[in-house]
């Protein structure tokens, strides 16, 4: 792969940087969606006072050094992943009751795709236990690993940088 990268959609580029930095920090939810395999997982929320609240109800507290800095309007995308969802059959703080409707085994791992606020949501998940279809369980978020994407523009909403001194040498 190039040291450098250019994504495009319908001629105009969208981000130019290292493959791992637009893994990492794509620009927009096109960019999120064209790398990865599978793609990143993009979820309409609303934001407010640090709790994502889904189209399903489902509430997700978000640490606050995740969020503050940020200028984070109330209607978002929230960004998240794959190997960022963990799957387990324990009871989690901040985790979500699931019912697994696909389970591709990979051999080393699962990709599992649930049906989360409206939308099909892929985890990928270590085989430490055995996953079928139609197994009820819990998801937990890494949410050190969240992006938070503007539902008008779809651009990213980064974190705001600080203007201490020691910022500058």
């Amino acid at each position: 792969m190039a040291s450098r990268i250019v994504v495009m959609n319908k001629g105009y580029i969208q981000q130019i940087d290292a493959p791992i930095g637009i893994y990492n920090e794509p620009i927009n939810t096109f960019v999120a969606s064209f790398i990865g395999a599978p793609a990143m997982n993009l979820i309409n929320g609303k934001f407010k006072n640090g709790v994502v609240t889904f189209g399903d109800g489902n509430k997700l507290n978000v640490p606050e050094h995740i969020y503050k800095g940020r200028k984070i309007p109330e209607d978002i995308i929230l960004g998240i992943r794959p190997e960022d969802i963990h799957t387990t059959f324990y009871k989690v703080e901040n985790g979500f009751d699931i019912e697994i409707k696909v389970a591709e085994l990979l051999g080393h791992e699962y990709y599992v795709h649930t049906e989360f606020a409206g939308v099909d949501l892929i985890s990928k998940t270590p085989v430490d236990h055995k996953i079928s279809i139609h197994n009820k369980c819990k998801i937990y978020f890494d949410t050190e690993k969240l992006h938070f994407f503007d539902s008008n523009t779809q651009a990213i909403i980064k974190q705001l940088k600080s203007h201490r001194n020691d910022d500058f040498f």
